[in-house]
């Protein structure tokens, strides 16, 4: 089986990627049952792990499709994670270890990309708070 030189600095980042949202996944469905938040979103979710190892399994498609899918799989785990009030204080370290995850590709768009993301869901997230009447 011949192997890229290319594929070779990616599968690292891929593996540890995929090993990190696995974790994160798991313990963002034990504080779903523990918090008792709604249920519903972790049938996404984990059917995103499941899709993305199995994407992984497969090499289905090429390296930096495969980091993109990942990727959005887990903003979606992110936001969820993030939306609660009783995650406000560990959003900002997921949202750092989820960038430092990012900044591992070697993807500059995927970098900006999240952090333009990120950038949205605070800010909504202090327009809800403000909204709500609630001190920042």
């Amino acid at each position: 089986m011949k192997r890229k030189e290319k594929n070779d600095f990616f599968q690292p980042s891929q593996l540890t990627i995929l090993l990190s949202y696995t974790i994160f996944t798991l313990i963002l469905t034990g504080e779903t049952f523990l918090m008792h938040w709604e249920v519903w979103p972790l049938i996404p979710i984990a059917a995103g792990v499941i899709g993305s190892w199995i994407l992984h399994l497969q090499q289905r498609f090429n390296e930096q499709s495969r980091l993109w899918i990942y990727s959005c799989f887990i903003m979606f785990t992110f936001f969820f994670y993030g939306s609660h009030r009783t995650s406000v204080f560990d959003t900002v370290a997921v949202m750092s270890v989820v960038l430092v995850l990012f900044t591992m590709t070697g993807i500059k768009r995927l970098i900006s990309f999240f952090a333009g993301a990120v950038l949205r869901h605070l800010r909504l997230r202090s327009a809800d708070d403000v909204a709500g009447g609630r001190d920042l």
